[in-house]
This record gives C-alpha cells, sequence and structure tokens, in this order.
C-alpha cells in the first residue's frame, strides 16, 4: 500500500512531473489531492496525459527558466526518453535542479545520457543527485519499453560530475524493468570508488 494517500496530502504547493509516463505523472493521484497546488511540467507532457486539471493549476515549463516556489528554485533541462523534445522542438521530458538555501538537488525522472548534458552539469555541485538505473535493452525496445540510463552508464556520470551523495531509482517498481542496486554498487567501485551513494527503502524521507 502507499505510505499516504493522495486525499491526505496537506499544505502541497506544487507538483512537479518529468514527463507524461504514468508512473511519473499519475493522474489518478493528482486528481485525488485536496491542497489548491500547481503542476510544474511541459506542455507535452500535460497534453500526452489523461489528467484534468484546471487552467490556472498549471504551470508549463520551458528549459532553462527559474522558477520560484517558496524557497525553492527550480531548473529544468532537457531529458532524453530518448528524444531530446518534441515534435515541434519544444520541451517534452524534463530532468530538474532544485536549490534551496545552499542545498542543490538534481531529480533525473527518465532518460539517457547525451551531447552536452555532463557539460551543464558540471556548473553545479549537487548534494543530492537522483537518476534511474533500470538500463535498456534490445528485447525492452522490442517491446516497446523505454529504457533508461543503466548503472554504468549513471556510475561512469559520477566520476564525471561533483556530487556528494547518489540515489539511485527507477529500479523496482517492475520487475520486467528493473535493476539490482548491487550492480549499480559494483560499478561505482569501479569508476567512482570514493562516490557516496545511498540506496533508499521504501517510505524513506531524506530531510535536507
Amino acid at each position: 500500500p502507499p505510505p499516504i494517500r493522495p486525499e491526505e496530502l496537506q499544505g502541497i504547493d506544487a507538483v512537479l512531473c518529468t514527463h507524461t509516463h504514468l508512473d511519473h505523472m499519475d493522474p489518478w493521484t493528482l486528481e485525488k489531492i485536496q491542497s489548491p497546488f500547481k503542476l510544474y511540467c511541459s506542455r507535452a507532457a500535460f497534453d500526452q496525459n489523461p489528467v484534468k486539471l484546471n487552467d490556472n493549476q498549471r504551470v508549463y515549463m520551458e528549459w532553462d527558466e527559474t522558477y520560484s516556489i517558496n524557497e525553492l528554485d527550480i531548473i529544468p533541462i532537457p531529458a532524453a526518453h530518448y528524444n531530446l523534445s518534441d515534435k515541434n522542438g519544444e520541451p517534452d521530458c524534463l530532468s530538474f535542479i532544485v536549490m534551496v538555501k545552499d542545498v542543490t538537488l538534481f531529480f533525473w525522472g527518465d532518460g539517457i545520457p547525451y551531447d552536452g548534458l555532463i557539460d551543464r552539469l558540471n556548473s553545479y555541485s549537487f548534494d543530492y543527485f537522483f537518476a534511474p538505473i533500470n538500463g535498456r535493452d534490445w528485447f525492452r525496445n522490442a517491446k516497446g519499453i523505454i529504457g533508461n540510463l543503466s548503472s554504468r552508464e549513471l556510475a561512469v556520470l559520477c566520476s564525471d560530475l561533483n556530487i556528494n551523495c547518489v540515489i539511485p531509482n527507477h529500479f523496482d517498481m517492475f520487475d520486467y524493468n528493473g535493476e539490482i542496486p548491487n550492480h549499480f554498487i559494483n560499478y561505482l567501485n569501479q569508476f567512482a570508488p570514493n562516490q557516496k551513494v545511498r540506496i533508499l527503502n521504501h517510505s524513506e524521507i531524506i530531510t535536507v
């Protein structure tokens, strides 16, 4: 069961969704939140999702713009899942750089590495870096399952970026599209042996 039901959520000012896939932008959850929140996402993501929200609840995000929500500053950047943009060249899948006071976070919903990404991220020092590790392969692609960066790719990125603590995710929701976290640990030992890592348990909370 979920750790909390959407009807029980209180004091929600904003919900950030990286892209339209239902495991990241769940319409049945969003529509049951009682607080008068705003949904932050790309227009393409909203248009492809069945969620129904009023116009005044939507904020369509553009790449590299800064969005301030209370004490948070949020900068969306392109996420390649697998394409960097929609068919019109407009934002679709996003990753979020989130800054609050002196803490910087990165949330990579879904996606794979692309040219220029490391240079873009090298401008920041990340306290926590959240990224998927379930990977991709011919078999899943043949079934229409869009994959993500792999454990090995994230470990190599850790060697190139300034990350205090990396938190892998997107490895255990679906049996047919998962990964074993210890595989990631093994690659870290090879490519970034000094990298701090934290594997979260279900319902575990990080306080920053």
